[in-house]
Order: structure tokens, then sequence, then C-alpha cells
């Protein structure tokens, strides 16, 4: 088993299951952008590259699937256990610049882009559409990544895998 909470202080990868069981690996979509940062890449695309790679990585050996999961909610944002963290940030992040990921498009200051809340969502969607239009290529045959709450659209949920794109 491996964790990636929110707390990205605390990554347990040292116990790994083997099961003949289906397996299902979950990260937490937003601490693994907190915890692995750029990684090095100098745009976008690279960048979404060297996470898919991660995320595959990551899973334990005999995983039927990987989950990555975005914090996206289809009710009202005030009902969120997150709703007063989000004001904090919407206010100070209110003239922090947007930034709109594209493949070639070099990424900026990592500090300055984390901190507009709307650059997150708009970089989670990217990532999204990034995964839908190369990832299935680089899965492992038995093994499928499911996406989901990191696209913009409520309720969205992708899950790829060697042999077809199903939404």
């Amino acid at each position: 088993m491996c964790l990636l909470s929110e707390n990205s202080d605390f990554i347990q990868t040292d116990v790994q299951t083997v099961s003949d069981l289906p397996t299902v690996y979950i990260i937490d979509a937003m601490a693994f952008i907190q915890s692995y940062q750029h990684m090095g890449a100098k745009t976008f695309g690279d960048l979404a590259q060297r996470y898919l790679v991660k995320i595959i990585k990551l899973a334990p050996y005999g995983c039927n699937e990987i989950h990555f999961i975005g914090d996206r909610y289809d009710f009202d944002r005030t009902q969120s256990v997150k709703h007063d963290e989000r004001m904090l940030h919407r206010k100070s992040s209110q003239h922090i610049p947007e930034y709109v990921p594209a493949e070639n498009v070099d990424i900026p200051d990592w500090k300055s882009l984390m901190a507009n809340n709307r650059s997150k969502v708009i970089l989670l969607d990217f990532l999204s559409q990034t995964l839908i239009k190369n990832g299935a290529v680089m899965i492992p045959q038995g093994t499928s990544l499911v996406h989901g709450g990191t696209c913009i659209g409520k309720g969205k949920a992708t899950k790829l895998g060697r042999q077809a794109i199903s939404n």
C-alpha cells in the first residue's frame, strides 16, 4: 500500500501488498503536484509527461488501477469543508496573475503558479487533457488510470488503459 496524503510530509511507500484481488492505488492530485512540483520540467507539456511517468512508477507491483483524484465538488462550495480555507486563498490571490498551460508554454515561477487558485484548476484540467491524449500508450498492460475531479466541468472521470479510452 502506498499513501500520498494532503499532508505531503506523510508519504508511506514502504508497505507494498500483492494480492489476487483487484488492487487500486489512490493519489490525491493536488498533494502530488505540491509534493513533486515542476520536477525540473521547462514546459507544461514536459511536466505532464514527467507526472505521468511518476504516477505509473509510484503504483505498487500488481496494481490494477491507479486513481488520480482532484479536489472538486459538485455541490455548493459553501458546503465544502475547505470553504473557509479557499476564501482565504482567494482573497490573497486576487492580484496574482492567472497562468494558462499549453504544451510548449514555459512553466513560470512555481510559487506564483500555485498561488492562484484558478491557475491550479486550469493546470489540473491541462494535465487531464494531456493524459487523455497521451496516457494510454504509457500505462502498463493490465493496469488502468482513472482520473476524476481534475477536468473543468462537474462529474467527469476518465479511465485510460492500453486497449481503449472510456468516459
